[in-house]
């Protein structure tokens, strides 16, 4: 009987199944012996037999056998052989020291159209291409294939091995290339290292001749910000940013922000603290952080109300947005407020809501006012572009509905974004910890009962005579209405409802929420990690 029969495959199935439940028990030796010994009973090893028993050995740390199963199988499959052997036979050439022989596979995979992603397998494909001579692993050792293995420490998670390494070899050749430099600086900061990253990284700063890279400069930043060098991080991160690098870490953008104002320039990012929308208490030693559609016209009346403005508010009867206008046009010490005697709080709302409300408000409720809050030619901007999105001529008397200001928010990226929809995360950042609370709309009470327990704090009553239309409008989301598909009508049809507006759910449909999710994604994560 041969392997091929239906019986003997079934068999084998079986036996794969058992030595794969055995590794996952960490019992390897287990299971290759009982695969070596029914390889030794099959007349046909069929690839996959000799691929498991390759993947077993690379788990168990036998480099060379995995090495020898794993050429088997390949070889098998001929030009056929999928990409999952491929990879693994490159990681167990990798382990045994042969970069540039892993490097010609995975260049001949790359080759063939698939992704290659991890900076080991990008090491090795450079090994090889940068090889010294004709013969695959001879010669001296040369920069690009201790990087390669390096990397592949870093993989198996030996953090301090893997800069040791290339610490070792830095010295061994006159130059080395950025990467080298820039890998040393990486996996040096993974070990905890800081000084040394800052080291290999300036060095490949040095290296570049005048044109850094944006990636150098923005790990060397990082770098040198977690060595307590602060201000020449700044520096770094600045030139970074202004080459088009992200920089998500709040913090960062931070000492970035107060770079940018000591040396009088703009401030072109937005940072956890946006000087417009930071209003600060020195006195009390609190700041608050007010983001549009967030209760801010409540809080922020409470909080000049409760504070040293309190009588120049009351006197002048300016609306409260632009009173606290002008308390935040003043210059922001960022450095001090940063500081640990400093109460930072901020006030999220549940995403989808948030655009729901600030739809209804500036398109519905506000369609024929001109607001002082919102720039005519933007709103002009977002209804024209959303109606060419629909296929419909510009008509700003017709406006747009809800599902059409939807499906426009995707199409556009932060920046161009009208403040009362653009993503909360932007302003607030992705780092919650520099925050001392983080209050939510939907409990606003508990942040309002903490502003009075531990500041003293009264809840602003007068606050109403700014905003009586906007809670009537709260007040009267109601299940009453008879409108059908509100996500459709237009602000017109939607006015005669204001009295007994749909409820919030009613408008985002599962549709609409999945568009929602993908563009607020950042949102949605920040809240629910709040």
């Amino acid at each position: 009987m041969t392997e091929s029969s239906p019986r003997k495959s079934n068999e084998t199935q079986k036996l794969l199944a058992r030595a794969r439940e055995l590794a996952d028990a960490d019992e390897y030796e287990k299971a290759l012996a009982l695969l070596h010994l029914q390889r030794g009973k099959l007349d046909i090893v069929p690839p996959a037999f000799d691929a498991a028993i390759g993947r077993l050995s690379l788990q168990a740390g036998r480099a060379d056998e995995a090495v020898d199963y794993l050429t088997r199988a390949h070889s098998s499959y001929g030009d056929k052989a999928p990409a999952k052997i491929v990879v693994m036979l490159a990681d167990a050439l990798l382990r045994a020291g042969r970069v540039e022989a892993a490097g010609q596979a995975l260049n001949k995979l790359r080759q063939s159209g698939a992704r290659i992603s991890r900076p080991a397998h990008h090491a090795a494909i450079d090994a090889f291409s940068h090889r010294a001579t004709d013969a695959l692993d001879s010669g001296p050792p040369t920069p690009w294939r201790i990087l390669a293995q390096a990397e592949t420490l870093a993989d198996r998670r030996e953090r301090q091995a893997a800069p040791e390494l290339l610490a070792t070899h830095r010295n061994d050749w006159a130059a080395v290339p950025e990467q080298y430099d820039a890998a040393l600086c990486r996996l040096s900061l993974r070990s905890g290292d800081q000084n040394a990253a800052v080291t290999c990284l300036s060095r490949a700063a040095e290296g570049s001749r005048g044109a850094v890279p944006a990636m150098i400069r923005q790990a060397l930043g990082t770098a040198l910000f977690s060595a307590g060098r602060v201000d020449e991080a700044a520096r770094q991160l600045d030139a970074a940013m202004k080459e088009g690098a992200h920089i998500a870490r709040a913090d960062l953008r931070i000492a970035v922000a107060s770079y940018r104002n000591s040396t009088d320039e703009d401030e072109t990012i937005e940072t956890s603290f946006p000087k417009a929308l930071t209003l600060v208490d020195h006195d009390k030693k609190l700041v608050y952080l007010s983001l549009p559609k967030n209760a801010c016209t409540l809080l922020k009346a409470t909080f000049v109300m409760n504070g040293r403005h309190r009588e120049d508010y009351l006197s002048r009867r300016t609306p409260i947005h632009a009173f606290c206008n002008e308390l935040t046009a003043r210059p922001l010490q960022r450095d001090l407020i940063m500081g640990p005697d400093y109460f930072r709080f901020v006030v999220l709302r549940e995403p989808m809501h948030r655009v729901l409300s600030a739809y209804l408000d500036k398109f519905v409720r506000k369609r024929h006012a001109k607001d002082r809050n919102v720039r005519a030619q933007q709103m002009a901007n977002t209804i024209r572009a959303a109606q060419a999105l629909a296929g419909i001529p510009y008509d700003p008397e017709r406006s747009i509905s809800f599902e059409e200001f939807v499906r426009f928010l995707p199409t556009v990226g932060d920046g161009e974004l009208n403040m009362h929809w653009m993503p909360q995360s932007r302003s607030v950042g992705t780092d919650l910890s520099i925050y001392n609370h983080v209050g939510k709309v939907e409990r606003l009470k508990e942040t309002l009962e903490l502003l009075e327990s531990r500041f003293g704090f009264v809840q602003e009553k007068l606050t109403l005579r700014h905003m009586p239309v906007a809670l009537r409008h709260i007040a009267n989301f109601s299940e009453g209405a008879s409108l059908r598909d509100p996500h459709r009508a237009l602000p017109h049809e939607l006015d005669e409802f204001e009295h007994a507006m749909p409820m919030p759910e009613l408008f985002l449909t599962p549709a609409l929420r999945e568009i929602l999710g993908q563009r607020y994604a950042a949102d949605v994560a920040l809240y629910a990690s709040a």
